[in-house]
């Protein structure tokens, strides 16, 4: 879903509810370009997961450790 930022001012309370479905994303736009987008906690945890497996390594899946 694509929503201007005068839209998002109105109607935050509203897309914040949206994107408790980890699916959704809500792409935020300035004169028809993207700007950033508002994901769940969920699907930012795991796009930080990933960014952590590119800069430390991955997860042991048994102890939970990075790097090993």
């Amino acid at each position: 879903m694509r929503c201007t930022i005068s839209q998002a001012r109105t109607q935050l309370g509203e897309l914040v509810t949206l994107t408790q479905d980890p699916r959704a994303v809500i792409v935020l736009t300035r004169y028809g370009k993207p700007l950033a987008a508002l994901v769940s906690m969920t699907e930012a945890e795991r796009i930080w997961d990933l960014q952590d497996d590119e800069l430390v390594g991955h997860k042991h899946p048994l102890s939970g450790l990075r790097g090993w």
